[in-house]
């Protein structure tokens, strides 16, 4: 007759708690990173919205949207003049939007990196900036992107505003060295335009 023998209840229970122990320190340890890290984004988050009411200041000089009538190329540019009053760099780009008489708005982003690089559209602190949002709204039927915004848009602005705003996005870095960016939406600003501003 084989004489066989199991595990011993013991050894059963220390393995058990052992692995348990182990188990809760890595969902610990999981769990502490997360809400570490969570704090960090928010915190940096905070501070980029304060720096976006205290040090982000800018203006619309001139701004003109260009129709282009070649048949080849049926598209929109909105040409911007932007000055910078603050002492905050807009260093992530903006976000254009062209508020119609029919209260539509389309919209465009505008991004600070052409190819790795850094673009023209940096707005450095007290110093000014111009640059084209090109092809950004297409006559053709908008199958992708923002519809395109036709000159007659601009004919009925009695009590609403028509014309186009700007929201920077800053890029900001904590004195603990955590970055994040923050879409500086109550630091907008806007510039009317009438059907003349229509090239």
């Amino acid at each position: 007759m084989i004489n066989k023998k199991g595990i011993s209840p013991l050894i059963v229970t220390v393995l058990l708690i052992g692995f348990t122990i182990v188990l809760a320190a890595l969902v610990i340890r999981w769990g502490s990173e997360l809400v570490s890290s969570l704090t960090q984004e928010q915190s940096c988050q905070n501070e980029a919205t304060i720096s976006c009411t205290s040090n982000v200041e800018f203006e619309i000089s001139t701004a003109s949207i260009d129709d282009d009538d070649n048949e080849a190329s049926l598209n929109q540019f909105v040409s911007l003049n932007l000055v910078s009053n603050g002492n905050k760099d807009i260093l992530g780009g903006y976000i254009v939007r062209v508020h119609t008489d029919d209260n539509n708005i389309v919209s465009e982003n505008v991004d600070p990196i052409d190819d790795g690089t850094p673009s023209v559209n940096v707005l450095k602190a007290y110093s000014t900036v111009s640059f084209t949002v090109a092809n950004a709204w297409d006559i053709a039927p908008p199958v992708i992107g923002p519809p395109y915004v036709p000159s007659t848009d601009f004919d009925d602005c009695t009590g609403k505003f028509c014309g186009i705003s700007v929201i920077p996005i800053i890029s900001h870095t904590t004195s603990k060295g955590d970055t994040c960016q923050v879409t500086c939406v109550q630091s907008e600003q806007r510039r009317a335009l009438t059907s003349s501003d229509i090239t």
